[in-house]
């Protein structure tokens, strides 16, 4: 939360804040959030958040699924 735009801009904080928040999926969900809310919101920036964050729960729920996998045949 810290390394996102959550709190402050990161325009305003050092470089590397800032090269770490476009890799932060906290600031996907930020930045989705703070565009669908305005007034003319730019939706292609909503759209893309929203489907790096949908392909983000895609790989996470592969890897919980094939770690369970592995945890039941090992007990």
């Amino acid at each position: 939360m810290f390394l996102s735009s959550a709190i402050m801009d990161t325009a305003l904080s050092p470089e590397w804040v800032g090269n770490v928040a476009r890799f932060n999926p906290f600031e996907w969900s930020v930045v989705a959030g703070r565009q669908a809310l305005q007034d003319a919101p730019d939706w292609a920036a909503v759209w893309s958040n929203l489907g790096l964050l949908a392909a983000l729960t895609l790989v996470m729920t592969a890897l919980a699924t094939l770690a369970f996998r592995a945890y039941q045949r090992s007990a």
